[in-house]
C-alpha cells in the first residue's frame, strides 16, 4: 500500500511538469516517461524469476528497498531546482477549494468526462487481467517460474518502443484515432489468450497486448492535459484520473477473483474483454485533442 501511494503521489506532478515543458509533444514525452518504466517492468520479472530458483521472495523484496532509497535520493537531487510557476500565497484549504471549483468548471462541456471514462474502463480491464495472466500460466497451464516471468516481461517489453512511437504519432494526428484503434484491438486479445492457451498463440497474444498495455493510459493523460491546458489544472486532472483508476481497478480485480473462484479462469478473460469493449465505445465520443484538434480549430 505504501509503495502504491508513493507511485500515486509522484506521477501527477511529474506528468504535469513534462506537459508544461514539452507542450507540443505531450504524447511523446508522457509515453517516454512510461516507456522508461517499462524497462524495469520487463527486466524485473525475468530477474525475479531467476532469483526465485536460488532464494526466497522475502530476500528479493528486502533487497529492492536499498535500491529504491537510492533512486529516491537521485530524484531529490535531479529535481531540486526544477523550477515551474510559483503558487500564489493562500491558505491550503482556500487553494484546494479554488482548485476543485476550477476543475468542476473545466469538466463541463469539455469532453473530459469521456476521457476519464475511457481511462477508467481501460484501467478496470487491465486490473482484471494483469494479475490473472501469471497465475493462469502457472496454476492452469503448469508453466515454470521462468516461463511465467518471460510472459510477464512480454507485457512490458514491447511497449518500450511502441509507446513512444504511438505517443509521437498522437502529437501529429491526435489522440482519439489511436486510442480508438487500441481499445478495439484490446477487446479481442483476452479472448484469443484463453482460446489459444494450449499453443504459442497465447504467447503472441500476450506480446501484442504488451505492445499497447500502457499506451492508452499515456494518451488519455495527454488528452486530459490538452483539455486542461492554460487552466493550471494538469496535476489535478492527472491525480483525479489516477485516483479513479485505482479505485475502480481495485474493485474490478476483486470481481475477477470472485469469478475465478466460482466459475474458473475463463470468465476473468471475458470480463476484461467486455470492459475493453465498453472503453472502445466510450472512446468514440472522446473530443479530438492534440495536433488534430489544433488543425480543426
Amino acid at each position: 500500500a505504501l509503495a502504491s501511494a508513493g507511485s500515486a503521489l509522484w506521477h501527477p506532478p511529474a506528468l504535469g511538469l513534462l506537459a508544461e515543458r514539452y507542450s507540443g509533444q505531450k504524447g511523446l514525452f508522457i509515453s517516454l516517461h512510461r516507456a522508461t518504466g517499462n524497462i524495469g517492468d520487463a527486466i524485473g520479472p525475468l530477474l525475479v524469476g531467476w532469483l526465485l530458483a536460488y532464494t526466497g521472495w522475502r530476500w528479493i523484496a528486502g533487497g529492492g528497498s536499498p535500491v529504491m532509497l537510492g533512486v529516491s535520493a537521485l530524484i531529490v537531487v535531479f529535481l531540486w531546482n526544477v523550477g515551474g510557476p510559483k503558487p500564489e500565497q493562500a491558505a491550503i484549504g482556500e487553494k484546494l477549494r479554488a482548485q476543485l471549483v476550477s476543475a468542476r468548471n473545466a469538466l463541463r462541456g469539455s469532453g473530459m468526462g469521456s476521457v476519464f471514462t475511457v481511462s477508467a474502463l481501460r484501467g478496470m480491464g487491465d486490473a482484471s487481467l494483469i494479475w490473472v495472466i501469471p497465475l493462469y500460466l502457472s496454476q492452469e497451464l503448469g508453466k515454470s517460474n521462468l516461463e511465467m516471468a518471460f510472459h510477464v516481461a512480454l507485457l512490458a517489453a514491447p511497449g518500450i518502443i511502441a509507446g513512444p512511437l504511438l505517443g509521437a504519432l498522437s502529437d501529429r494526428i491526435g489522440r482519439k484515432p489511436i486510442i480508438v484503434f487500441i481499445m478495439g484491438t484490446s477487446t479481442v486479445l483476452p479472448i484469443v489468450m484463453v482460446l489459444g492457451s494450449g499453443s504459442i498463440v497465447i504467447t503472441l497474444a500476450i506480446a501484442l497486448f504488451g505492445l499497447f498495455y500502457f499506451t492508452v493510459n499515456s494518451l488519455t493523460q495527454a488528452a486530459a492535459i490538452d483539455i486542461a491546458e492554460g487552466k493550471r489544472l494538469e496535476g489535478t486532472f492527472i491525480g483525479l484520473m489516477w485516483g479513479s483508476n485505482a479505485f475502480f481497478g481495485a474493485a474490478t480485480a476483486v470481481i475477477a477473483g470472485w469469478l475465478i473462484g466460482r466459475f474458473g479462469w475463463t470468465p476473468a478473460f471475458y470480463l476484461a474483454s467486455s470492459l475493453f469493449l465498453l472503453g472502445f465505445v466510450a472512446s468514440l465520443f472522446m473530443p479530438s485533442t492534440g495536433k488534430q484538434a489544433a488543425e480543426e480549430s
